[in-house]
């Protein structure tokens, strides 16, 4: 588990894909995945700001607090 992130990017190094390409596949796949079944499943983390952009980028409804 450690070296994931590392061989993911020889990819790029290796140019095989793009740094676009790795983001898509590292980031914007796994925030539609994600958001599209549970649009709070990143609320309350590191990264819900940078995924609520994404989510806007993708017109995708921002993770939202749960009705009381």
């Amino acid at each position: 588990m450690t070296e994931v992130l590392e061989e993911a990017y020889e990819l790029v190094e290796d140019e095989l894909i793009t740094p676009e390409n790795l983001r898509a596949f590292l980031f914007e796949n796994v925030v539609g995945l994600h958001a599209e079944n549970n649009p709070d499943f990143f609320k309350g983390t590191r990264c819900e700001d940078a995924v609520n952009r994404e989510l806007r980028r993708q017109k995708r409804p921002e993770a939202r607090l749960p009705s009381a």
